[in-house]
Protein backbone atom coordinates (compact mmCIF):
# COMPACT_ATOMS: atom_id res chain seq x y z
CA UNK A 1 0.00 0.00 0.00
CA UNK A 2 1.15 3.19 -0.84
CA UNK A 3 0.70 5.91 1.89
CA UNK A 4 0.27 9.56 2.00
CA UNK A 5 -0.97 11.97 4.51
CA UNK A 6 -1.62 15.91 4.79
CA UNK A 7 0.85 18.34 5.36
CA UNK A 8 -0.08 21.92 6.72
CA UNK A 9 2.69 24.27 6.84
CA UNK A 10 1.85 27.68 8.59
CA UNK A 11 3.57 31.54 8.17
CA UNK A 12 3.43 34.68 9.60
CA UNK A 13 2.36 37.39 8.23
CA UNK A 14 3.50 41.26 9.14
CA UNK A 15 1.60 41.54 11.73
CA UNK A 16 2.53 38.71 13.56
CA UNK A 17 -0.47 37.07 12.55
CA UNK A 18 -0.74 33.29 11.85
CA UNK A 19 -1.71 32.21 8.03
CA UNK A 20 -1.97 29.18 6.67
CA UNK A 21 -0.59 27.89 3.79
CA UNK A 22 -2.56 26.27 1.15
CA UNK A 23 -3.16 22.70 2.03
CA UNK A 24 -0.69 20.36 0.47
CA UNK A 25 -3.19 17.42 -0.64
CA UNK A 26 -2.06 13.50 -0.83
CA UNK A 27 -3.93 10.51 -2.17
CA UNK A 28 -3.87 7.19 -0.82
CA UNK A 29 -3.60 3.93 -3.38
CA UNK A 30 -3.59 0.50 -2.91
CA UNK A 31 -1.71 -1.29 -4.99
CA UNK A 32 -1.70 -5.15 -6.21
CA UNK A 33 -0.49 -7.51 -4.88
CA UNK A 34 0.86 -11.63 -5.50
CA UNK A 35 -2.12 -13.22 -3.80
CA UNK A 36 -1.66 -13.37 -0.37
CA UNK A 37 -2.69 -11.19 2.85
CA UNK A 38 -0.09 -8.61 2.70
CA UNK A 39 2.15 -6.51 1.05
CA UNK A 40 5.10 -3.69 1.51
CA UNK A 41 6.45 -1.23 -0.33
CA UNK A 42 9.91 -0.47 1.31
CA UNK A 43 11.44 1.71 -1.43
CA UNK A 44 10.46 4.28 -4.11
CA UNK A 45 12.93 6.00 -5.99
CA UNK A 46 12.55 9.30 -8.56
CA UNK A 47 11.19 7.54 -11.31
CA UNK A 48 8.08 6.33 -8.97
CA UNK A 49 8.85 2.81 -8.95
CA UNK A 50 8.16 1.22 -5.79
CA UNK A 51 10.16 -1.93 -4.46
CA UNK A 52 9.08 -4.13 -1.32
CA UNK A 53 7.09 -7.17 -0.95
CA UNK A 54 4.32 -9.40 -1.55
CA UNK A 55 2.96 -12.47 0.03
CA UNK A 56 2.28 -15.32 -2.12
CA UNK A 57 -0.90 -17.68 -1.00
CA UNK A 58 1.56 -20.39 0.44
CA UNK A 59 2.73 -17.73 3.04
CA UNK A 60 6.34 -17.21 1.21
CA UNK A 61 7.07 -13.77 0.11
CA UNK A 62 8.50 -12.17 -3.21
CA UNK A 63 10.62 -9.32 -3.90
CA UNK A 64 8.22 -7.04 -6.07
CA UNK A 65 8.61 -3.83 -8.34
CA UNK A 66 5.82 -1.57 -8.92
CA UNK A 67 5.68 0.80 -11.84
CA UNK A 68 2.91 2.57 -12.50
CA UNK A 69 1.06 0.43 -10.53
CA UNK A 70 2.07 -2.41 -12.57
CA UNK A 71 3.38 -5.36 -10.57
CA UNK A 72 6.21 -7.75 -11.48
CA UNK A 73 7.22 -10.90 -9.11
CA UNK A 74 11.46 -10.04 -9.17
CA UNK A 75 11.22 -14.00 -8.00
CA UNK A 76 13.74 -15.68 -6.09
CA UNK A 77 17.19 -17.50 -6.33
CA UNK A 78 15.65 -21.03 -5.51
CA UNK A 79 14.85 -20.56 -2.24
CA UNK A 80 10.77 -19.55 -1.12
CA UNK A 81 11.45 -16.27 0.09
CA UNK A 82 12.79 -12.90 -1.40
CA UNK A 83 12.46 -9.15 -0.53
CA UNK A 84 13.36 -5.52 -1.07
CA UNK A 85 14.13 -4.29 2.49
CA UNK A 86 15.77 -0.70 2.21
CA UNK A 87 15.03 2.18 0.15
CA UNK A 88 17.07 1.82 -3.42
CA UNK A 89 17.61 5.09 -4.96
CA UNK A 90 18.58 3.79 -8.32
CA UNK A 91 17.39 5.19 -11.47
CA UNK A 92 19.10 2.98 -13.88
CA UNK A 93 16.64 0.10 -13.51
CA UNK A 94 18.72 -1.64 -10.89
CA UNK A 95 17.00 -3.30 -8.06
CA UNK A 96 18.43 -4.87 -4.91
CA UNK A 97 17.49 -7.09 -2.07
CA UNK A 98 17.68 -10.27 -0.24
CA UNK A 99 16.95 -14.17 -1.29
CA UNK A 100 16.96 -17.53 0.23
CA UNK A 101 18.52 -19.96 -2.10
CA UNK A 102 17.92 -23.46 -2.42
CA UNK A 103 20.91 -24.30 -0.43
CA UNK A 104 20.56 -25.27 3.13
CA UNK A 105 21.92 -23.19 6.20
CA UNK A 106 24.23 -26.01 7.50
CA UNK A 107 25.64 -23.76 10.75
CA UNK A 108 22.13 -22.99 12.01
CA UNK A 109 22.10 -19.32 11.16
CA UNK A 110 18.99 -17.09 11.32
CA UNK A 111 21.18 -14.45 9.44
CA UNK A 112 19.80 -11.12 9.10
CA UNK A 113 17.09 -11.81 6.93
CA UNK A 114 14.89 -13.70 8.69
CA UNK A 115 12.75 -10.83 10.40
CA UNK A 116 12.12 -9.86 6.81
CA UNK A 117 10.17 -13.08 5.91
CA UNK A 118 7.01 -15.71 7.03
CA UNK A 119 7.61 -18.44 8.88
CA UNK A 120 7.87 -21.26 8.96
CA UNK A 121 10.24 -20.70 6.19
CA UNK A 122 12.29 -17.63 7.26
CA UNK A 123 14.83 -19.91 8.33
CA UNK A 124 16.80 -22.44 7.03
CA UNK A 125 18.03 -21.27 3.93
CA UNK A 126 21.68 -20.15 2.54
CA UNK A 127 20.49 -15.97 1.78
CA UNK A 128 22.70 -13.97 -0.70
CA UNK A 129 22.35 -10.54 -1.97
CA UNK A 130 20.50 -9.92 -5.18
CA UNK A 131 20.81 -7.47 -8.21
CA UNK A 132 17.59 -7.59 -10.67
CA UNK A 133 17.78 -5.65 -13.94
CA UNK A 134 15.96 -5.98 -17.37
CA UNK A 135 14.04 -8.90 -15.95
CA UNK A 136 16.90 -11.32 -14.54
CA UNK A 137 17.90 -11.93 -10.90
CA UNK A 138 21.30 -12.74 -9.58
CA UNK A 139 23.22 -13.39 -6.46
CA UNK A 140 26.11 -11.38 -5.43
CA UNK A 141 29.29 -12.89 -4.04
CA UNK A 142 30.26 -13.16 -0.48
CA UNK A 143 34.06 -12.70 0.98
CA UNK A 144 35.88 -16.34 0.96
CA UNK A 145 34.55 -18.70 3.14
CA UNK A 146 31.17 -16.67 3.75
CA UNK A 147 27.56 -18.08 3.24
CA UNK A 148 25.30 -15.49 3.61
CA UNK A 149 24.76 -11.79 1.84
CA UNK A 150 22.93 -8.99 2.04
CA UNK A 151 22.27 -6.02 -0.54
CA UNK A 152 20.44 -2.80 0.30
CA UNK A 153 21.70 0.04 -1.98
CA UNK A 154 22.54 0.69 -5.16
CA UNK A 155 23.52 4.10 -6.95
CA UNK A 156 23.59 5.21 -10.95
CA UNK A 157 27.63 4.36 -11.14
CA UNK A 158 27.20 0.74 -11.01
CA UNK A 159 28.08 -0.18 -7.05
CA UNK A 160 26.17 -2.04 -4.60
CA UNK A 161 25.96 -2.05 -0.56
CA UNK A 162 24.96 -4.39 1.87
CA UNK A 163 27.21 -7.05 3.78
CA UNK A 164 28.50 -10.10 3.50
CA UNK A 165 29.92 -13.26 5.59
CA UNK A 166 33.51 -14.46 5.53
CA UNK A 167 35.02 -17.62 6.72
CA UNK A 168 36.09 -16.46 10.42
CA UNK A 169 34.10 -18.22 13.03
CA UNK A 170 33.46 -15.56 15.77
CA UNK A 171 33.26 -16.82 19.10
CA UNK A 172 31.82 -13.61 20.34
CA UNK A 173 28.87 -13.99 18.12
CA UNK A 174 25.89 -13.39 19.44
CA UNK A 175 22.71 -15.53 19.33
CA UNK A 176 22.57 -17.69 15.99
CA UNK A 177 24.86 -15.85 14.48
CA UNK A 178 28.70 -18.12 13.47
CA UNK A 179 30.45 -16.06 11.20
CA UNK A 180 31.54 -12.70 11.11
CA UNK A 181 30.16 -10.33 8.55
CA UNK A 182 31.43 -7.17 7.20
CA UNK A 183 30.38 -3.93 5.40
CA UNK A 184 30.67 -4.33 1.81
CA UNK A 185 30.41 -2.68 -1.53
CA UNK A 186 29.84 -4.73 -4.93
CA UNK A 187 31.34 -3.00 -7.96
CA UNK A 188 28.89 -4.50 -10.63
CA UNK A 189 30.33 -6.52 -13.79
CA UNK A 190 30.54 -8.95 -15.36
CA UNK A 191 32.40 -10.51 -12.82
CA UNK A 192 30.56 -8.66 -9.83
CA UNK A 193 33.38 -8.23 -7.43
CA UNK A 194 33.10 -7.57 -3.26
CA UNK A 195 35.21 -4.92 -2.01
CA UNK A 196 35.62 -4.81 1.71
CA UNK A 197 34.50 -2.05 3.69
CA UNK A 198 36.25 -0.78 7.02
CA UNK A 199 35.07 -0.72 10.38
CA UNK A 200 34.91 1.49 13.40
CA UNK A 201 38.74 0.41 15.33
CA UNK A 202 37.76 -2.13 17.51
CA UNK A 203 34.53 -3.42 16.23
CA UNK A 204 34.17 -7.07 14.59
CA UNK A 205 31.21 -6.83 11.96
CA UNK A 206 29.06 -4.12 10.23
CA UNK A 207 26.74 -3.17 7.68
CA UNK A 208 26.35 -0.33 4.92
CA UNK A 209 23.07 0.57 4.02
CA UNK A 210 23.26 3.15 1.76
CA UNK A 211 25.27 4.88 -1.00
CA UNK A 212 24.99 7.97 -3.24
CA UNK A 213 26.25 8.82 -6.63
CA UNK A 214 29.34 10.60 -5.22
CA UNK A 215 30.36 7.09 -3.77
CA UNK A 216 29.52 7.91 0.07
CA UNK A 217 28.49 5.18 2.36
CA UNK A 218 26.93 4.77 5.60
CA UNK A 219 25.84 2.20 8.08
CA UNK A 220 26.23 0.55 11.39
CA UNK A 221 29.64 -1.08 13.01
CA UNK A 222 30.08 -3.27 16.04
CA UNK A 223 29.94 -6.68 17.36
CA UNK A 224 28.77 -9.97 15.55
CA UNK A 225 25.29 -10.26 15.82
CA UNK A 226 22.49 -9.12 13.38
CA UNK A 227 23.47 -6.44 10.70
CA UNK A 228 19.44 -4.85 11.10
CA UNK A 229 19.59 -3.66 14.61
CA UNK A 230 21.42 -4.71 18.14
CA UNK A 231 24.60 -5.04 18.99
CA UNK A 232 25.85 -4.55 15.73
CA UNK A 233 24.88 -1.15 15.62
CA UNK A 234 26.78 -0.24 18.01
CA UNK A 235 27.80 2.83 15.68
CA UNK A 236 26.77 4.63 13.18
Amino acid sequence: MALGGVALVFAQNAAGQTQAKPKTQYNVSTLPSLGGTSSGGNSINDLSWVAGYSRLPDRNRHATLWRNSALTDLGTLGGPNSSVTWNVKNTAGIIVGISQTADPQLLGESWSSAAFYSTPNNVGYINLGFVWKQGQMRGLPNFAGGNNGFATGANNLGQVVGWAENGGHDPTCCCTQVLQFRPAMWTLGPPDQIHDLPLIPGDTSGAATAINDNGQIVGISGICDQAVGRHTAKHA
